[in-house]
């Protein structure tokens, strides 16, 4: 293998040179608000909650303009020979026979196939039992391992495993239950080795993106996530592993001792890797699918775990980053990303000092500055950057941009809840619902939102008394209010999608 150059940290230059000179425009608007006294807490508090949101915005913009402009060179060196390659096909009551299937097409050779079945529903069992069954039947073998407990959650299973495997397997791959391999997937992440690269996270699509409007709108922003905000990695930032479809080196599992036991497993082998002088490195070319999930309520779950999980992993390594001998761009890589998660407590916080800072009379004519005005919106719009892709078919792109907008501003109450869980206990693996749920009324979708209805109503209350008929326009909590029919509407695209009668079902989601 060969050893690659270390990645520029050119592109964090320039986040970092736009972002301090829109600081200094803020700077400049808000001082004639700063006083020496007590009163300069709030506009303080305002000033620095406003630039960290322009920071966001600006990392949005250029990576964005970056990754458009990023050719993707071949891989040089990588891997010699026929190293021996285990897959572990991890599952935990969501079995997908399609799926797995698609671990029989693969290319490459030597490889031993292993399903990794923490399940306890006995259906799901009996699923992964009938499909070994079947592959044994082919003429090709495979494990399945099962535990008596859960213990360390995906990461458990995978470290149990990692102790079962023969000496010479070199590298194993990591695949979840709704992962769509392709067929060239190892020796196209084989390429991509080189002497310090510990990991190869390979490029993913949305699976279903034509199984309902849910899936269609919302999958192809999934898509392009991973078409920018994974491409310009590899030149300008830390390529972190995403939990599936990547393949990994036996040698750096042994020595980081398996992956760390936590629900945030991926980023927390990332850091470990890194930490001992490893990299990932993302192989573009090498697309595999990932299912998106089918409604509201599945979407809704797993963001939860992400939020909960997400700050888990921040209390047990953002000071360790901090500390560490990374380079700026790479800690910066890492964490801005990460810290977007729990950073909805700072918005919760920057609308409340602001109707409290209104209620006791303080000026808020800042707030009607141009300045400081574009300056916000240039913040909440900057996201929506990586739609640029989609200008050629307007209608859709319009479509695509408010379906994702409206739908993502809905999961802040969720994102809310995830934090608040993550600061007071260890993270848990919820598992995102597969399949039909069963039918949903109005009632019942209202039912179990009522953590956003309420969280909904409370902001439209403080914003009406803050600011009258104009407080009630909070995007937040008309997004909120509007969770139920999300639950609804989408239940319904994807009963319709399977070709159920609306009276068929099987279980119906919980609440939060």
């Amino acid at each position: 293998m060969e050893k690659e150059s270390r990645t520029s940290g050119s592109a964090w230059g320039a986040i970092l040179g736009i972002w301090g000179a829109l600081t200094a425009l803020l700077v400049w608007r808000f001082l004639p608000w700063f006083r020496p006294d007590a009163s300069v807490v709030v506009p303080a508090f305002l000033f620095a909650c406003l630039s960290y949101f322009v920071l966001t915005g600006v990392f949005n913009i250029v990576v964005n303009a970056i990754s458009h402009g990023l050719p993707e060179p071949l891989p040089k060196g990588g891997v010699k020979g026929t190293p021996r390659v285990a897959l572990f096909y991890c599952t935990f009551n969501d079995f997908d026979p399609e799926a797995a299937d698609t671990m029989l097409r693969l290319t490459y050779r030597p490889v031993d196939l292993w399903i990794l079945d923490d399940s306890t529903d006995p259906k799901a069992r009996a699923q992964a039992d009938a499909f070994a069954r079947d592959v044994h039947a082919q003429g090709t073998s495979i494990r399945i391992v099962r535990r008596d407990q859960r213990k360390g959650f995906k990461a458990g299973a995978i470290n149990h495993a990692l102790a079962l495997l023969a000496p010479d397997v070199a590298y194993v791959g990591i695949v979840d239950a709704d992962e769509f391999l392709t067929p060239a997937f190892v020796e196209g992440c084989l390429r991509h080795f080189a002497d310090d690269v510990a990991f190869v996270q390979a490029n993913h699509h949305c699976q279903n993106t034509e199984r309902s409007w849910f899936t269609r709108y919302l999958g192809v922003g999934v898509d392009l996530h991973w078409r920018h905000y994974q491409h310009y990695r590899n030149r300008y930032g830390l390529v972190n592993m995403l939990g599936h479809g990547a393949l990994i080196r036996r040698d750096v599992l042994n020595l980081v001792g398996g992956f760390p036991e936590v629900t945030c497993e991926d980023l927390a082998f990332t850091v470990e890797a890194r930490m001992r002088g490893f990299r990932g490195a993302f192989a573009a070319e090498v697309m595999c699918g990932e299912t998106f999930p089918g409604d509201f309520h599945a979407m809704r779950r797993r963001h939860l775990r992400w939020s909960w999980a997400t700050v888990e992993f921040l209390r047990i390594n953002l000071l360790r980053i901090l500390r560490s001998r990374w380079r700026l761009h790479e800690k910066l890589d890492l964490l801005l990303p990460a810290i977007n998660l729990p950073a909805v407590f700072l918005l919760v916080a920057f609308i409340g000092a602001v109707q409290g800072w209104r209620w006791s009379g303080g000026d808020l004519a800042v707030f009607r500055d141009p300045i400081i005005i574009a300056l916000g919106a240039f913040a909440s719009l900057a996201p929506l950057a990586m739609f640029a892709d989609l200008l050629r078919r307007p209608a859709f792109a319009l479509k695509a941009i408010i379906v994702n907008t409206a739908t993502y501003i809905a999961l802040f109450p969720v994102s809310v809840v995830g934090v608040v869980r993550g600061l007071l206990r260890p993270a848990e693996f919820l598992v995102t619902p597969k399949g039909v749920q069963g039918p949903l009324s109005l009632a019942s979708a209202a039912r179990q939102s009522r953590v956003e209805v309420a969280f909904g109503l409370a902001l439209l209350a403080l914003g009406f008394q803050a600011f009258g008929p104009w407080g009630v326009a909070s995007p937040l909590a008309l997004a909120a209010l509007g969770v139920p029919i999300l639950l609804w509407a989408s239940r319904r695209a994807l009963i319709r999608a399977e070709g159920l009668p609306p009276g068929d079902s099987n279980r119906v989601g919980k609440t939060l």
